[in-house]
């Protein structure tokens, strides 16, 4: 079945992805890479034995029955190609981009490669006799009927002819239900949970996104085992949300237990419970006392610093300005030195003078990370923090039904998705989903997904098997 390769200027991606095959290939000589038509998917020239093809991009090729016995196809981009009944007989494989690829009947006998990508390959009827399989991630279901055992078959294994691989399944829920996005091993994948995403066997790091007004769990590190549903709880804690302001408005320095936030005013969520707030000294006016208020979940507890006109009063000293803006203005909650300051921005902070580390939340899929900057005294540093833009994108299956999505080059859930994404005026974006067993895959396997009211939106439609 060929796949057909889609590109375009706004993309959400849902491939596979991973690791599979092991070994070596030899150095390729002079490489000219043949042309796919982008219709017919058909490739000139032709192979012949000993093709040399080492990086060449060639997705969704038409290579049913070729001739590739010896081809040296290190590092080449094979995804979605059709290399049904193809001859790849010692083929050099390192690398190899092969995932979605269909390779029924393909015989690989005696081929090698190391850190090849056979994910979601359909390897119905194949030969593997000999074929160094060493330390294979391969995903998903790769068929029945497949002739011979691999030289070294890593974590998968022919048994009644199906090669059978080390994969679990892993659950991720957030407690109670938010829109945190979930990233699995620094990648991220989908909100408000993963459902029973099939991973490769072996331990992974889950990590939960910053909502406003909630305390995000640390991360966790899990492992998953052959054939077993592992489950992780993401328990977040509900914050109240705490509003200063001054009255007048004056540039107070405002510190809340002990530690300073913001000037001006201060609107953020920090932890329930009780909290010292402080206001610094003004010139021409004395600061009101200290006040101590209790914080509820989800709800907003105002302050006000009330200051009284006070002739030759004076100010604070030995300072710096600390600026701080969001670009777009978005609620990312910044901190300094590991501190919560303010949402939004920080509004000339007085802080002391010397270096500050200065980081940003995750907002919906963006953040502008974390940065160190220098402060002098009786000057503004100021920074800002490229948010980027963000879309909401959603997946489903047409019936509903276990295949794997993978947005931008990750695999972010199994069975659908919705979640959002960074995104620029220059992003491209394909939306890619895996074979399930028993069905035929929906062709093309890479799409643009449909966009309105700032949703892109890919169905995936799949038909039984005759």
């Amino acid at each position: 079945m060929v796949r057909g390769r889609i590109a375009a200027r706004v993309v959400l991606v849902l491939a596979l992805a991973g690791t599979a095959v092991v070994g070596s290939a030899p150095a390729a000589s002079a490489v000219t890479c043949p042309v796919v038509d982008p219709v017919t998917h058909a490739v000139t020239p032709a192979p012949v034995i000993n093709t040399k093809w080492t990086g060449c991009v060639l997705r969704g090729a038409d290579l049913s029955g070729a001739v590739l016995e010896l081809a040296e196809l290190s590092g080449t981009d094979l995804f979605g190609a059709d290399l049904s009944g193809a001859n790849l007989r010692s083929a050099a494989l390192s690398r190899t981009d092969l995932r979605a690829a269909d390779l029924t009947g393909a015989d690989l006998t005696g081929a090698v490669g190391s850190s090849s990508r056979l994910q979601e390959a359909d390897l119905s009827g194949a030969t593997i006799a000999g074929a160094v399989l060493t330390g294979a991630a391969f995903k998903g279901w790769l068929g029945t009927g497949v002739v011979g055992t691999p030289a070294a078959p890593g974590p998968c294994a022919v048994t009644a002819g199906s090669l059978l691989c080390s994969l679990g399944m892993l659950r991720v829920v957030t407690s109670p239900a938010v829109p945190s996005v979930i990233a699995i091993d620094g990648s991220l994948t989908d909100m408000w949970g993963i459902e029973w995403m099939k991973k490769a066997t072996g331990s992974h790091t889950v990590c939960f996104g910053a909502v406003e007004g909630w305390t995000a769990p640390p991360c966790q590190t899990v492992d998953v085992a052959t054939g077993a549903v592992t489950t992780v709880t993401g328990t977040f804690v509900r914050n109240g949300f705490l509003q200063v302001t001054t009255s007048p408005a004056v540039a107070s320095q405002i510190s809340v237990d002990g530690i300073p936030r913001d000037n001006w005013g201060i609107y953020t969520d920090l932890p329930t419970g009780s909290h010292q707030v402080c206001f610094g000294p003004v010139p021409g006016y004395l600061p009101p006392p200290c006040q101590t208020v209790e914080l509820v979940g989800g709800a907003t507890t105002a302050v006000t610093g009330t200051f009284a006109p006070s002739a030759g009063a004076p100010g604070l000293t030995g300072v710096g300005l600390l600026r701080v803006t969001t670009s777009p203005a978005t609620p990312s909650q910044i901190t300094v030195d590991g501190n919560v300051a303010d949402t939004w921005g920080l509004d000339w902070l007085q802080i002391e003078p010397g270096q500050h580390t200065v980081c940003f939340s995750r907002v919906l899929g963006a953040s502008a990370g974390c940065r160190t900057v220098t402060v002098t005294a009786g000057q503004t540093t100021t920074t800002v923090g490229s948010m980027g833009t963000w879309a909401y994108f959603k997946a489903e299956t047409n019936p509903p039904l276990p295949a794997t999505f993978n947005l931008n080059g990750v695999d972010i859930d199994d069975w659908g998705a919705y979640t959002v994404r960074h995104t620029a005026a220059d992003d491209t974006w394909l939306v890619c989903f895996s074979a399930v067993p028993g069905y035929v895959t929906p062709t093309p396997a890479c799409r643009v997904p449909t966009f309105s009211n700032g949703v892109g939106s890919v169905t995936a439609s799949y038909t039984p098997k005759p």
